[in-house]
């Protein structure tokens, strides 16, 4: 069976793979296209929840930076008519990459990664039509929505918000760093229209609703987040969670957040995907806290030591963080 929807809104307290804690509910379905800000744990390690509101201001529903939210939203609205417009043709139509969960016939989850070629009946991935320049698999350049235009200049005039999501860079990558900012900006409302269109969110309350878990991603330090380690190959007849004291729980895994750690297929990998889907509950330890320096900070603070080369390559100096520089 395949999981029905995509980029549901994530609420306080849904489950995150660790893949998608670095967005903190960001972009369409989980497992997909990793967001561009990937966590360094896959299923066997564990995914984490986003908790709940912890200050007054998110407590009331409303956004930490108004005027973020009023360009965001209007950029969402800017995004979709761009998107509705072309494709009201007969063109070609980029799919969401949905993982599957069925069961084995021993009765243990099956997990299967997404498709690299989604069939035509996959939900349509809108933020894939937007590129920083147009191209055959981009259509429309982030310059074609105005809406676009007007955000990148307000963070840009934002100091505390471009120390957030820009890097330390060496001589010569400026070009990169100002590149990576476009796309995590942009980001930001292309999120919010792939999960609009996935849950039929049309409404200012129903966006804002979803802007809030993702501006938390932006603004909020520390996040609070619950550990969610799946028990491998351990059978328990349980329905209910089950309390093991304050702060920790053995709870079943619903398909939602067996979709959600769905193991990417990999040559390298050391644990095989039916072991890694081979799960049915999960103990969850609550009550945590994870530094937030940014998204972009965040992942290079992440993948510091495992992507030495490849930032050499760039000119691109790790991050400050708690893993060193």
């Amino acid at each position: 069976m395949t999981l029905p929807q995509h980029g549901r809104p994530v609420a306080s307290g849904d489950r995150l793979h660790l893949l998608d804690l670095y967005t903190a509910c960001g972009g369409p379905y989980l497992a997909r296209r990793v967001l561009q800000d990937t966590g360094c744990c896959r299923g066997m390690l564990g995914h984490m929840t986003v908790g709940e509101a912890t200050d007054s201001v998110e407590s009331a529903g409303q956004p930490r930076d108004p005027e973020l939210w009023k360009l965001t939203l209007a950029a969402v609205r800017g995004a979709a008519a761009a998107a509705d417009i072309y494709l009201d043709r007969d063109v070609w139509r980029p799919r969401v990459r949905l993982p599957t969960v069925s069961a084995f016939e021993s009765g243990w989850p099956n997990i299967s990664s997404p498709s690299t070629f989604p069939p035509d009946t996959a939900p349509i991935d809108y933020s894939a039509l937007f590129g920083s320049q147009r191209g055959q698999l981009r259509p429309m350049a982030y310059s074609d929505v105005a809406e676009f235009i007007s955000l990148l200049e307000y963070v840009r005039g934002r100091e505390d918000l471009l120390a957030r999501l820009s890097i330390e860079a060496g001589a010569g990558a400026g070009n990169v760093v100002d590149a990576m900012i476009d796309y995590v900006v942009v980001t930001l409302p292309l999120s919010l229209l792939d999960r609009s269109r996935a849950t039929g969110a049309v409404t200012d309350e129903e966006l804002l609703r979803i802007y809030l878990d993702r501006e938390r991603a932006w603004l909020l330090d520390p996040l609070p987040v619950d550990y969610v380690i799946p028990l491998t190959l351990t059978g328990l007849e349980l329905d209910e969670p089950l309390v093991l004291d304050a702060s920790t729980t053995i709870e079943p895994l619903d398909e939602a957040s067996q979709a959600a750690r769905a193991p990417r297929s990999s040559t390298i990998g050391s644990v095989p995907e039916p072991v890694v889907g081979a799960a049915t509950h999960a103990i969850v330890s609550s009550s945590h806290r994870l530094p937030n320096p940014g998204p972009t900070r965040r992942l290079f603070t992440a993948r510091c030591r495992a992507s030495a080369a490849v930032r050499g390559r760039l000119g691109v100096r790790c991050a400050a963080g708690p893993h060193g520089g």
